[in-house]
């Protein structure tokens, strides 16, 4: 997977997961923190847009709201969450992926020419993605673990819905719509590798560390989701990184990704 289309890869992954309003049975303890982070974000957003750039970390107002547009674990808490919960929790996801979104495309009105052929306007935005990438790495990694993290939250509600469905239910656009999950996740978590094979090069340490930590709390319960010959690729990949400060992160994610039973999801 190139670079340039990591950022949109996580976010996509989440955007299509969202299709409903704010209502839920259960209301994620960080909720109105997250939301009113959110519309910070917004508005420094717009102003920066206005300049055809997007919110810098050398902000620290900057820092401080995505930090908590981030902060998975201060947004859900500890509360298990079912089935009636997921319209909230793919919501509060599909915000953060939204600006993730606005960062792999930042610049894009200037960048196209409705002049250009197909072939061109692809060329423009692969090298606008490509630019967008190298200037807002450090504002979009933990936005992408952030997703990881998102997700991993919403898979069990998911399959535990799957799976109570009686078979004569488990039609083919359910089939369908299983398989496009699982290509999201397959993508997402190469993604993750992707920026840590890059071995210290644009990513910082520290950057590294926040990716390699999320992609080791979520690997298992992606796992569960993928078949075998799936998580074949993603472990090879993950085996390949050398990151000696980061190897107990990674000993985790390929840990999961070894596993060679099919259960659950697995076997739908």
């Amino acid at each position: 997977m190139r670079r340039p289309l990591l950022s949109l890869v996580f976010a996509v992954g989440l955007l299509s997961l969202s299709c409903s309003p704010f209502a839920s049975a259960e209301t994620p303890p960080g909720l109105d923190r997250f939301l009113a982070a959110a519309r910070g974000f917004d508005e420094l957003q717009k102003a920066a847009q206005a300049k055809n750039t997007m919110p810098r970390l050398s902000d620290p107002e900057v820092g401080d709201l995505i930090r908590t547009l981030s902060d998975a674990d201060a947004l859900f808490g500890t509360a298990p969450y079912n089935r009636e919960d997921l319209p909230v929790m793919r919501d509060a996801c599909a915000r953060a992926s939204q600006i993730l979104v606005a960062y792999n495309l930042s610049g894009l009105a200037g960048a196209l020419d409705k002049s250009d052929s197909k072939d061109a306007t692809s060329g423009r935005l692969t090298s606008l993605q490509a630019q967008n990438a190298a200037t807002f790495l450090d504002e979009q990694i933990p936005l992408q673990a952030f997703a990881l993290r998102c997700l991993a939250r919403m898979l069990p509600i998911m399959r535990d819905t799957v799976l109570s469905q009686p078979a004569d239910d488990w039609t083919d656009s359910r089939r369908l719509g299983l398989e496009k999950m699982r290509h999201r996740v397959v993508g997402m978590l190469q993604g993750g590798l992707t920026l840590l094979g890059a071995g210290h090069g644009p990513v910082k340490p520290e950057a590294e560390a926040v990716m390699a930590s999320a992609l080791a709390d979520t690997a298992a319960v992606f796992a569960e989701v993928l078949s075998v010959a799936q998580r074949k690729p993603i472990l090879e990949q993950a085996e390949k990184i050398a990151l000696p400060d980061l190897k107990p992160a990674l000993e985790r994610v390929i840990a999961a990704l070894s596993r060679t039973d099919c259960e659950g999801l697995c076997q739908r």
